[in-house]
């Protein structure tokens, strides 16, 4: 038992997380959300028309202290950007699914990045036209994850990180029976490949342009 508490220690650690102090429930509660977390990711880029194929996902990269969806987009595709904040933020939309709250680490990452994305949208685009892509996603107030930030953005980026965030939940919602599959095949498993993600959503909705 010793030995097994060990390798969970260093589990969480390659994660980036501090353990010090903590259970074993407080370390198996950690665990088991960067999986819904990583899984997430997975789940909406395996429903994304902008990604092209989705290698695996790895949940302790040496080195790297990091859990990490390695997801491949398709260049030039003209849904990219909003695509790729989706991908983003499913990461944060699986805890949410899963443990109704966001503790990992894992938004200090995401929101900026799916951010970034947005700002280059925006730059081209507006909030009314996510508002209309998406009306069925709207109704739902869902979490306020532009509040999570550590400054809040200007409105119409706040606006549309949290149009993203809901899309995100709604596109896992929809999916729950594939998301949830696995997420618990992750929890036996750990790292997870192209495969294995296939295996419990089946094909993709939308045909890759090149093989994975």
């Amino acid at each position: 038992m010793r030995d097994w508490l060990a390798k969970l220690v260093q589990f969480i650690e390659e994660l980036g997380f501090d353990t010090e102090g903590l259970s074993r429930e407080q370390l198996l509660y950690r665990r088991r959300r960067a999986y819904a977390h990583e899984c997430g990711h997975a789940a909406v880029a395996w429903l994304s028309p902008a990604v092209v194929s989705i290698p695996g996902i790895t949940f302790r990269r040496y080195g790297e202290r990091a859990a990490q969806t390695a997801i491949q987009f398709l260049p030039g595709h003209p849904d990219y950007l909003i695509e790729n904040a989706l991908v983003t933020l499913g990461g944060l939309a699986g805890e949410v699914l899963v443990w109704k709250r966001v503790r990992s680490g894992g938004f200090a990452d995401d929101l900026p990045m799916a951010l970034e994305a947005l700002t280059k949208f925006l730059e081209r685009s507006t909030v009314g036209s996510i508002r209309r892509r998406w009306k069925d996603s709207l109704a739902d107030s869902g979490l306020d994850v532009a509040a999570m930030m550590s400054q809040r953005p200007p409105a119409d980026l706040a606006e549309a990180l949290n149009l993203c965030f809901r899309r995100a939940k709604r596109l896992l919602q929809d999916n729950r029976a594939g998301f949830d599959r696995l997420v618990a095949l992750a929890e036996r498993k750990g790292d997870l490949t192209h495969d294995d993600i296939a295996s419990q959503f089946g094909p993709r909705p939308w045909a890759p342009t090149h093989p994975h």
